[in-house]
């Protein structure tokens, strides 16, 4: 076993960064389509959207595709430093 230390280069530090940014939107993604989840059995269960669970589902099916459009810049390396 190795047990000098070691310093990263600049691309296995970049290769972290972006790592940390997908590691946080999956977990993010994962929580808002269990809130969705959640949303939608109680509208189902409710006999049809109302008004205000209307207006949570759209605001939780918004925060979905910002994380899905931060995916695909990750993805497709168009991303700044956050």
């Amino acid at each position: 076993m190795d047990r000098q230390p070691h310093a990263l280069t600049d691309t296995q530090r970049r290769a972290l960064e972006i790592l940390s940014r997908l590691v946080i939107a999956n977990i993010e993604l994962q929580s808002d389509l269990r809130e969705l989840k959640d949303a939608l059995a109680a509208r189902d269960a409710a006999e049809g959207p109302s008004g205000e669970s209307a207006g949570n589902l759209d605001e939780i099916i918004s925060r979905l595709q910002g994380v899905a459009s931060h995916f695909q810049a990750v993805r497709e390396g168009k991303t700044g430093s956050s």
